[in-house]
């Protein structure tokens, strides 16, 4: 289907040029940075980690480069069906960094390509150039057809309200408590309204999750 895909990660373990192996849990390491970013998708792999947060933070990586990709493949595929021209013809892809696109596009080409490609008799279903708020509309593209996913939607959804509640209820007592002036039977109000406070960060930090499964928009002028 045009603009959707499967994510498969894989890892590739590259001896040094001595013989050595790469660490374990941080293959393929060249600095600091890359060491990090091995080490974060080791743990996320890790079977102790719930299906669904591994789900809910892949768009913090995925979504940087979403836009620009998407958008020139939409561009490649037009030129395409335009001009008759493969990708070969209109492309200089010199650098050691493209090696991994060339093997794709010659993979294609080799197995006849997919369903929506060009050189199909479906060609007329051009790769579809999406807005922005589509491209980054996690809860289409994935939430709603994942059942991990949809399960924790519902558990941060329920325990965001309860958290919100709770966080009033404790406000309003803290108030309650502070009008009262002391008096026999009055709880400390600085207590309540800490627990107010708390349950209220609670039910904002819920939200955050929450928002994660509809929606994680990139802007890469804003990274900085």
């Amino acid at each position: 289907k045009p603009g959707r895909c499967r994510l498969l990660v894989s890892f590739m373990l590259v001896n040094s040029e001595d013989g050595d192996s790469a660490p374990a849990a941080m293959p393929n390491a060249r600095s600091k940075g890359v060491e990090l970013r091995q080490a974060a998708f080791s743990f996320l792999q890790s079977p102790l980690i719930p299906r669904w947060l591994v789900h809910v933070v892949t768009p913090l990586f995925l979504h940087q480069d979403l836009v620009f990709l998407h958008r020139q493949q939409a561009i490649l595929q037009r030129n395409e069906l335009n001009t008759g021209r493969r990708w070969k013809n209109m492309w200089w892809t010199p650098a050691q960094t493209d090696t991994g696109s060339r093997a794709l596009r010659r993979w294609l080409d080799a197995n006849g390509g997919v369903g929506w490609n060009p050189g199909t008799s479906s060609a007329s279903l051009l790769f579809a150039d999406q807005s922005k708020a589509e491209l980054f509309d996690t809860y289409r593209s994935h939430t709603e057809h994942c059942v991990s996913c949809q399960q924790a939607l519902r558990s941060f959804t329920i325990a965001e309200t309860v958290f919100s509640t709770l966080g009033t209820g404790f406000a309003a007592a803290a108030a309650g408590a502070a009008g009262a002036g002391g008096s026999n039977g009055a709880m400390d109000p600085l207590l309540l309204l800490a627990s107010g406070v708390l349950f209220g960060s609670s039910a904002l930090a819920c939200g955050a999750v929450r928002g994660l499964f509809h929606e994680y928009r990139y802007e890469a002028q804003d990274n900085n």
